[in-house]
């Protein structure tokens, strides 16, 4: 399967947060102060669009995940990166 779980977060933020369960103005607002050019936050340069989606492949994991017998108890996912270490 995969050998570890990565969540990324900027210095000095609170980790473990998602933009999905904001409005939409607040989730415009945390990712113009969080956009730069880096090439993590830069999908934050176009945040419309970002979120448009963003909210698209929640809304296909979350019907996937219901397709497969499973019930969300969360409105929204948590999305993290996996990866497995080399051997």
């Amino acid at each position: 399967m995969f050998d570890y779980l990565t969540h990324y977060y900027k210095k000095d933020s609170v980790p473990f947060q998602t933009l999905s369960a904001l409005t939409r103005s607040e989730s415009l607002k945390v990712m113009n102060e969080m956009s730069d050019d880096s090439p993590i936050y830069s999908r934050f340069n176009k945040p419309n669009e970002y979120m448009d989606n963003r909210r698209k492949v929640e809304e296909w994991l979350k019907n996937k995940f219901i397709e497969k017998g499973c019930e969300p108890t969360d409105l929204y996912p948590f999305i993290l990166c996996s990866g497995l270490l080399s051997r």
